[in-house]
């Protein structure tokens, strides 16, 4: 029995998992007034535009939010998608 597929659509699940906890990693280290660095990670811009058009076409119903990531403000999340765009073009 396998429990992971090789396609397209299990690396981009898995692309944006990633992404998602390195928002998350972005926000904990903003909130202790923290500078983010990173070294430019290249994965980054496919899955952040994924996450940003999820977002943008669900609003307040984007799955993170309901989880109450991001202290479940949609501003937060809007702002921290922004930095991690950012961070992808470095």
């Amino acid at each position: 029995m396998d429990f992971h597929s090789p396609s397209r659509e299990y690396e981009e699940s898995f692309e944006d998992f990633e992404a998602i906890a390195d928002l998350a990693l972005i926000e904990r280290v903003e909130s202790r007034d923290g500078d983010v660095r990173t070294l430019g990670t290249s994965y980054w811009e496919e899955p952040v535009s994924r996450l940003r058009e999820q977002f943008d076409e669900q609003g307040e119903e984007w799955p993170p939010l309901q989880a109450e990531m991001f202290d479940a403000s949609a501003e937060r999340a809007r702002d921290l998608l922004d930095t991690s765009e950012n961070l992808s073009t470095v």
